[in-house]
């Protein structure tokens, strides 16, 4: 014996939920190559500095003391330390 019909729900579209395309081969390959530069940038900048600072070094090595305590080289050794690191 049967009761009487049950009432249907109303069928609702389910859909997913759209996931973000994913990045192409070429937009990778362009992150990958601007992530290179920046970091050769960088490298090369760090390489300067070494290099500014390494003859800085030289110079106070090769100088005597009386030459080295003057105005000039104080003001080249603060300005290669001051410089905020990039």
């Amino acid at each position: 014996m049967r009761r009487g019909t049950r009432p249907t729900k109303p069928k609702v579209d389910s859909q997913r939920p759209v996931a973000p395309k994913s990045k192409t081969e070429g937009s990778r390959v362009r992150d990958l190559e601007e992530r290179l530069a920046e970091a050769l940038k960088r490298e090369a900048e760090a390489q300067e500095q070494q290099a500014a600072t390494a003859e800085i070094l030289r110079v106070i090595s090769s100088s005597p003391t009386d030459v080295v305590e003057g105005p000039q080289p104080r003001k080249a050794i603060e300005l290669v330390f001051s410089q905020p690191p990039t």
